[in-house]
């Protein structure tokens, strides 16, 4: 630096005195050579070589030349040798060529060259922003050789005010007084850029190469030496005012992004898709922003002005962050989900740069020998299979030619609406990849592939797949990505519990390879866009897995948040049994996650009122309310430390209450669970007033506790109960009593309430506090809870447990999945397949299972290894009961049917014996007398019922063997009835069959004529075809019914005694 500053100092003294009129400063030869040959070299030299390494030689040609009838030439090749500049020697050895030209030609160099010098800069300053672009090198050129040149002296105060270029705006008092000419001209150029600040490159390189002139370090005292100090505070003041506006307008553009990307969100989320205008723009406004921020950021780093934040205004947006969870809620259920999905390894400590960005860090001579052997072979199995499939094709195109020329014959049928519910098909939606069968690799590292995805899909646990992350990156290869990606597509539904591993392998693998990541959402996304836009039931199973996949890759933050929440807000706005399911199985995936992150919060309590609001039309049917129910407690209600952390502080007031609150909900696990029942003990137990009460309401409500630690929970009971049983006792009474009072109140608020503390008694059972007994017990009470007498009937409405709420059956399966291994070891074999037999008939008082609950009961039953027969249809269910209540109570339930069986042909004979005896008295709503008008009115309805008669027997498509009952009959079994249909719905106990009236049996026919319904009374024979069918259905009916009756009797007197 000290070189240059020497002969910054020599350089400007000489020009000083060449403004002076001294002709002498830079010697000459005495006789210069003045050939064409050597002036052609040098101003060649200075058009195209005027670099640091050609000094010596252009000086020398300075020494030696006369240059007096080439001046003009040389100037303009100066000039546009100026434009080649690039390194600080280059511009060095250019302000020492141009000073010796001063000082040897200054009337007839000086002028002339300024004058072309100052238009070239004025022509890199146009409004078009293209241009400007493009002219930027040239531009931050000639304003460092301005500094320069100043600095040197060529460029004068004197002279510039006398020598104003027009460009530059004021009146030359006010530019005379403003200060020296790059200060003028810098203030002309930044004024004019504070809104794209264009020209911050100008800024930033003159903080670079003349730190001492805006303010910087100045160790040398350059600024005191070159005659400047004056102008450094000004041109200080102008580059930081510049640095200031700037990152105002870096921070207006970073919330303007913020807002576009929010547009983009909310428009992708309604439509699936972004126009390309919308994405060009914001694109362009990204790129803008991002070059703004890198150049904003160096220029304060250079001028030493503090950059401003922008994390709450520059953002991604349409990321998923892992490390921000909204209102201070923990994001995880436990912390082994949150290392799982937030400790994912980095490959670059583990791997060498060289593996990761493709290559191989070991030579391998074997293996290329045998890539060379193999290359042959391949090539011509390649060959073979090309021509294989040019020939399939060939068939292919003759098969559609004789379809083709079959249909054209054929008439046309009617074309089939691939559409459902009005909307509109989407070319872009596809439903599955069609994509060729890769062609088996056979190369060495093709074999190692194909034994790497088999030990991939046998995988089972963190570690391994980590390492086997690791691994991969060494068979890394274009086709090895292509087959892990085709792995990943079509995983087996069987093992779907592999997709969190998968999920974690992805997340690894994606900073390094970019491409696989977004393969994998791209394509999952369009599948699953495909599965939302129908209503197949066929890929049921593969559309829930995809959605688990998608869920698993949104908890390790992967999948942009626009494309989650188009998926959701598309089958929330569309709420049907297929939607629903697929919202409950993200729901149970990813619902709580998404909740409680700041960045997903907002979109899913938006996502939540839609869903509300759609809950209250009338479209829905009472099975699909009860699911969005479940869905919104799922995520809103769902108990743990993240929902009620608040509420509990709230309440805990003393120190004995949050040590509790903490001991409890915060640190308690299954580890620690036997340090937690020693500290319990210690407590003061005599305290009724704080201690108890508080232990109280942990332990009955066991919602808030998290899901995870109900066993601990329960094992800290157990551990309490030999030094406190009444306290203990009095816990699991409330707990059962609380089980009850929900199942009456039927909330779905209350569901999760439910659903933990039948957990909690299993869980207690399991500890050995309660006998099984008191499970099965608790277990006929939530099946049979407010049916009639307490027996689940097909066919029979109960409010509190529809046909189509199968909560009662999950928590059945919850309790028996959490205590069947100690329940098969206490329950006599009789007793269990009893309450199977039992809870398989209630299962099919319902309507159509889902398809998760049938699973987990097949599941369950398998566990339970029972010798039963597990049941298909309702019939098979009904005499499973019964050959399970045969083998448990044997022959004293025999006795007790055959008796029943004998007391209720007593009562059908007295009822008939008493029916002939007694003298029938005509009712007087049927004494009438009948006129000629009413006889032939009769004859007329006879013939057009045995004509609808004929009728409907030669269509062939059934019997009628279910005849309307008689207008009598409606009259003694309806309560309120009249013919005119006031009442029709009060159904009084009692058969409601057609009556027998001697040897004949009424009917009533209903025919509409008009908008009146009319009812006519038939009578036909009793020995009819019809009559004896419906006598005979109705018979085994009731048999049927008393028969299950006497068996839910039978088994309520035996409990009983």
């Amino acid at each position: 630096m000290t070189t240059i500053m020497d002969k910054r100092i020599q350089l400007r003294e000489g020009n000083k005195r060449a403004w002076d009129g001294d002709m002498d400063v830079f010697q000459i030869a005495e006789k210069p050579d003045s050939s064409l040959k050597g002036n052609t070299v040098f101003i060649r030299r200075l058009r195209m070589q005027l670099k640091a390494d050609q000094e010596p030689a252009i000086l020398e040609e300075l020494h030696t030349l006369s240059l007096e009838k080439y001046l003009g030439e040389a100037i303009n090749a100066l000039l546009e040798g100026l434009l080649k500049l690039k390194t600080r020697g280059d511009f060095s050895v250019a302000v020492q060529v141009t000073s010796i030209m001063h000082q040897r030609f200054f009337h007839q160099f000086t002028p002339q060259f300024l004058t072309v010098f100052f238009q070239g800069l004025e022509s890199t300053l146009t409004e078009d922003r293209a241009k400007r672009t493009e002219l930027a090198p040239i531009r931050k050129i000639l304003c460092r050789l301005c500094v320069d040149l100043w600095l040197v002296g060529i460029i004068t105060p004197e002279y510039f005010n006398k020598n104003i270029p027009s460009w530059i705006e004021g009146t030359p008092q006010a530019i005379s007084q403003a200060g020296p000419p790059p200060l003028v001209i810098f203030r002309h150029i930044l004024g004019t850029d504070l809104k794209d600040f264009d020209y911050a490159d100008l800024v930033l390189s003159l903080a670079k190469h003349f730190p001492f002139l805006v303010g910087g370090a100045d160790e040398e005292g350059q600024a005191e030496a070159l005659g400047v100090t004056e102008a450094v505070p000004k041109m200080a003041k102008l580059v930081k005012s510049y640095c200031l506006h700037m990152q105002k307008r870096v921070k207006m553009m970073a919330i303007l992004l913020g807002r576009q990307r929010r547009k983009f969100e909310k428009h992708y989320i309604q439509v699936g898709r972004m126009t390309t205008g919308r994405e060009d723009s914001l694109n362009e406004l990204e790129t803008q922003l991002s070059t703004m921020v890198s150049t904003c950021t160096q220029l304060s780093e250079a001028l030493g002005i503090e950059m401003q934040s922008l994390t709450d205004c520059y953002k991604e947006e349409d990321t998923i962050t892992l490390d921000a969870s909204f209102d201070g809620q923990p994001l995880w259920d436990s912390e082994d989900d949150m290392l799982f999905y937030t400790e994912v390894p980095d490959l670059a400590d583990k791997v060498s740069e060289q593996v990761l960005s493709g290559g191989v860090d070991v030579a391998d001579a074997e293996l290329n020998d045998m890539v060379e052997k193999n290359k042959a072979a391949r090539q011509k199995e390649l060959l073979q299979q090309a021509v294989e499939k040019e020939r399939e094709k060939i068939r292919a195109n003759a098969q559609k030619a004789r379809e083709s020329r079959q249909a054209a014959k054929a008439p046309q049928g009617k074309k089939k609406s691939t559409t459902d519910g009005g909307e509109s098909d989407d070319s872009d939606y596809v439903s599955e990849e069609e994509e060729e069968e890769p062609v088996k690799d056979m190369s060495p590292k093709g074999i190692q592939m194909t034994e790497f995805l088999e030990r991939l899909s046998q995988a089972r646990s963190k570690e391994e797949i980590d390492a086997m992350t690791i691994e991969f990156c060494h068979l890394n290869n274009k086709a090895s990505l292509n087959r892990l990606l085709r792995h990943f597509r079509e995983f087996s539904l069987h093992k779907a519990f592999m997709l969190p591993f998968y999920a974690r392998m992805v997340a690894t693998l994606g900073p390094y390879f970019p491409k696989l990541r977004a393969s994998v959402i791209e394509r999952l996304f369009a599948r699953l866009r495909s599965y939302t836009r129908g209503n197949s039931r066929r890929s049921m199973e593969r559309r829930l897995a995809s959605f688990q996949f998608l869920s698993e890759l949104t908890k390790f933050g992967l999948v942009p948040k626009h494309y989650i929440f188009h998926l959701l807000n598309f089958m929330g706005s569309r709420l049907n049994y297929m939607n629903l399911e697929s919202l409950s199985k993200i729901f149970h995936c990813c619902g709580q996650f998404l909740w409680r992150n700041a960045s997903t919060h907002q979109d899913m309590e938006e996502l939540m009122e839609s869903m509300m609001q759609r809950r209250t039309k009338g479209y829905l049917s009472i099975s699909e309310i009860l699911m969005v129910e479940e869905l919104l407690s799922l995520v809103k209600f769902r108990g743990g430390a993240g929902e009620t952390t608040n509420k509990r502080h709230v309440v805990s007031s003393t120190p004995i209450q949050v040590f509790l609150d903490r001991l409890y909900y915060i640190e308690l696990s299954t580890e620690v669970a036997e340090q937690v029942a020693q500290l319990t003990l210690k407590l003061d137990w005599s305290d009724e007033e704080i201690t108890c009460p508080t232990l109280f309401r942990i332990f009955t409500e066991t919602w808030r506790v998290s899901h995870g630690n109900m066993a601990a929970v329960a094992a800290v009971l157990s551990r309490i109960a030999p030094s406190h049983p009444v306290f203990a006792q009095k816990v699991i009474e409330t707990v059962l009593e609380n089980i009850r009072q929900c199942l009456e109140l039927n909330s779905y608020s209350l569901n999760q309430i439910r659903l933990s503390q039948v957990e909690f008694v299993s869980e207690l059972y399991n500890q050995g506090l309660l006998n099984h007994t008191c499970i099965l017990d608790m277990l006929f009470m939530i099946i049979c809870y407010d049916h009639r007498r307490g027996r689940p009937t097909a066919g029979v409405y109960c409010p509190k447990d529809p046909p189509d709420s199968f909560f009662r059956i999950r928590l059945v399966l919850n309790a028996l999945v959490t205590c069947q291994q100690k329940l098969v070891s206490d329950v006599n074999s009789s007793e269990l397949e009893f309450f199977i037999a039992f809870f398989q008939y209630y299962i099919f008082t319902k309507t159509r299972l889902p398809m998760e609950l049938k699973i987990d009961f097949r599941t369950l039953f398998v566990d339970l290894q029972l010798e039963q027969q597990l049941y298909s249809t309702l019939d098979g269910a009904a005499r499973g009961l019964e050959s399970a209540l045969k083998g448990k109570f044997g022959e004293r339930f025999e006795e007790e049917q055959k008796e029943q069986q004998k007391h209720k042909l007593a009562v059908e004979e007295t009822k008939v014996d008493t029916s002939t005896v007694a003298s029938p008295v005509p009712t007087p709503e049927f004494v009438s007398r009948k006129t000629a008008d009413d006889i032939q009115a009769e004859q007329d309805f006879d013939r057009e019922f045995s004509e609808m008669m004929k009728e409907a027997g030669g269509q062939g498509t059934g019997s009628f063997d279910r005849p309307v009952p008689s207008a009598k009959v409606l009259t003694q079994h309806i309560s309120g009835a009249s013919l005119n249909g006031a009442k029709l719905f009060s159904l009084k106990d009692g058969n409601t069959g057609p009556s027998i009236m001697g040897n004949k049996m009424g009917f009533t026919l209903l025919s509409k004529r008009g908008s009146k319904m009319q009812g006519r009374l038939v009578a036909l024979p009793a020995n009819s075809k019809m009559a004896k069918s419906l006598e005979q259905r109705q018979r085994e009916e009731r048999e049927q019914r008393h028969k299950l009756n006497s068996y839910v009797m039978a088994h309520a007197d035996m409990e009983e005694e």
